[in-house]
């Protein structure tokens, strides 16, 4: 879910945060169809990426593995209570496409169970309705729900093109810095892993995960679930690769 930091309530990093520890992931999962269908989140980078570390300080029991357990509503509640923002109307936009309708009715639940006044704005097409709408900062979308994919497995092109400063692009509806989000501090740690990763990639994902950590500290959106695919293949297949961005290796496989 983005989370517009420009506009109330979420341009209050209590309530940001309130959310993220809110949120039900294991819920989000069943909603996309179970464990075979994806796993829970609570950080931009999905696994496979490089800069990849396991972090959640969203859950409950925070544990050292890094991984999601539990929402911890009292903690959430008590946020929202500091950030005097409770009564305020939020409106959540989803689209109709992938199941994300059901994403929309759930925050709208559980931003009424944190105390908020909030309904639900359905725009049917992902393409090009709803993100240019979300993503032109003339509207003031607050929240909604929002999915990526790279091209390749790039750290760049989950955190840079998505929460730099530059990637914000004000009144425009061709932004994709949905969440209107700039740390100048956090673009500097990317800007310097873009620099290395080519000559120097240890140090660089080093950074990477850095900058995934502050994000998610920043609470720069609400991460939920990372979707993954399941794979099923005869006896008489050979040499079966999946590779993490482009699936199956068709040109390495042999059948007898």
């Amino acid at each position: 879910m983005f989370l517009n930091t420009r506009v109330p309530p979420f341009d209050d990093l209590r309530v940001r945060q309130a959310l993220n520890y809110a949120v039900d992931r294991e819920r989000m999962v069943e909603l996309l169809g179970g464990l075979l269908a994806a796993r829970p989140t609570c950080q931009l980078l999905p696994p496979a990426v490089p800069g990849y570390r396991p972090y959640c300080p969203y859950t409950l029991n925070r544990n050292p593995a890094g991984t999601w357990t539990a929402p911890d509503l009292a903690r959430a509640r008590a946020l929202v209570a500091a950030s005097g923002t409770r009564g305020m109307h939020v409106e959540v936009l989803a689209y109709e496409q992938f199941g994300r309708l059901e994403y929309g009715r759930y925050f709208v639940s559980l931003l009424r169970r944190l105390g908020y006044r909030s309904s639900l704005r359905v725009i049917p097409e992902l393409e090009p309705d709803y993100v240019e709408y979300a993503g032109d900062s003339r509207n003031r979308a607050q929240i909604g729900t929002f999915g990526w994919y790279a091209d390749f497995a790039s750290a760049a092109l989950f955190l840079r093109d998505l929460f730099s400063c530059d990637s914000f692009v004000p009144a425009r509806a061709s932004n994709r810095n949905l969440s209107a989000f700039c740390d100048p501090g956090i673009d500097a740690t990317m800007a310097r892993a873009a620099e290395i990763q080519a000559s120097d990639p240890v140090p660089a994902d080093a950074l990477w995960a850095e900058a995934d950590r502050a994000l998610v500290d920043r609470a720069a959106a609400v991460p939920l679930v990372n979707q993954h695919v399941v794979g099923f293949v005869s006896e008489r297949v050979g040499n079966y690769q999946l590779h993490p961005q482009w699936l199956v290796l068709l040109d390495q496989l042999w059948v007898r």
